[in-house]
């Protein structure tokens, strides 16, 4: 486990190739991604996509990672540290946390929207992220991926799937819970 992780979060670390070391940094914002893999548990994501070097595709180095990957089922992977600089988000990536989200369940699936348990799972992350960061859980601080990094390849991510208003809905759902209160909504696959 990553000493400045996620509770609970699983440390499966992704190759030195894929983030630069830092000795400390200010991070200002938080970017929410989707995987293009073909699987639905963030454990086989993180060693997959993440845990072998840099390779060459079409003459351009491909060498992304994100900090923390929450697979379908709820599961949170920590893959790099925070004062380490992932390589998720272009430009962005000096002052930014990515959270990748499994968005396939399986090899031959179609994309598909996020489950029950990644939203309140992918907030209460956040929410964590927000208050070890010191800033607000809002729209200005979390991002999407397209959003940060407008010349991404990437430019429906993470909003083909990701629907922003159950988004933000989970995040102040998941403040009731931690202020002991229970939300109304149902957080089941079958109500989002």
């Amino acid at each position: 486990m990553s000493t400045d992780g996620f509770p609970g979060a699983i440390w499966i670390p992704a190759h030195t190739d894929r983030y630069a070391r830092r000795d400390s940094r200010t991070i200002d914002e938080i970017v929410l991604h989707i995987t293009e893999g073909g699987t639905d548990k963030a454990e086989i994501t993180a060693h997959n996509a993440f845990g072998g070097p840099k390779y060459l595709q079409g003459g351009k180095w491909m060498q992304q990672a994100a900090h923390y990957i929450v697979g379908r089922d709820g599961t949170v992977v920590q893959c790099v540290r925070h004062k380490d600089v992932a390589y998720h988000a272009g430009t962005a990536n000096d002052w930014t946390v990515g959270i990748e989200h499994n968005t396939r369940g399986g090899g031959s699936s179609k994309d598909t929207k996020l489950t029950a348990a990644q939203y309140m799972k992918s907030a209460e992350l956040v929410l964590w992220l927000c208050r070890m960061l010191g800033f607000a859980a809002d729209r200005y601080h979390i991002s999407g991926h397209s959003e940060v990094d407008p010349g991404t390849t990437h430019s429906s991510c993470p909003g083909r799937v990701l629907n922003w208003d159950l988004y933000m809905a989970a995040l102040s759902d998941q403040q009731e819970i931690a202020q002991g209160r229970t939300p109304m909504r149902l957080w089941n696959d079958n109500e989002i």
